[in-house]
């Protein structure tokens, strides 16, 4: 009875044993699949800060070129602005030439009327200043001998 108790004690250690092998595997099994885990939840955190970096690195790209892009539109615009400028300014000499000739070919019309006009009138007008010239001459000599000869006023 005592060897059937030690039989039995035997039994019940070694099925002890089993059972805290199997419980020692469990939890190596148990630790192993927390470490899998754990590393599965790592890499899914780097791969999701690697696809966010990406997109921010995206959304960088995608500003410096609307940045590039409205520098670009500016550029146009000022370019446009100087040329409508410099537009303007060709318009403003050409208006100032076409008026200045314009101005010349009028005077030029009035100064041939005019001389047409002036010929027709030039002989008395010749005759006029012939007649002025020679009072004028005779005033002055009239003046010029006041008093040099006594008795005659021609000199």
């Amino acid at each position: 009875s005592v060897t059937a108790a030690c039989q039995k004690l035997d039994e019940a250690s070694a099925i002890v044993k089993e059972e805290e092998d199997r419980l020692a595997d469990l939890a190596v099994v148990r630790e192993k699949e927390r470490e899998l885990e754990t590393q599965r939840i790592r890499d899914e955190e780097v791969a999701r800060a690697a696809e966010l970096q990406k997109i921010k690195e995206r959304q960088e790209e995608l500003e410096r070129e609307k940045l590039l892009e409205a520098e670009e539109r500016k550029r146009k615009e000022r370019e446009a602005e100087k040329q409508k400028e410099k537009e303007a300014k060709e318009q403003k000499k050409k208006e100032k030439k076409e008026r200045k000739e314009k101005e010349k070919r009028e005077r030029e019309a009035r100064a041939e009327k005019d001389d047409k006009g002036s010929k027709s009138r030039s002989k008395y007008d010749s005759k006029d200043n012939e007649r002025d010239r020679l009072w004028g001459d005779a005033v002055d000599e009239f003046k010029s001998s006041k008093g040099k000869h006594k008795g005659s006023r021609r000199s």
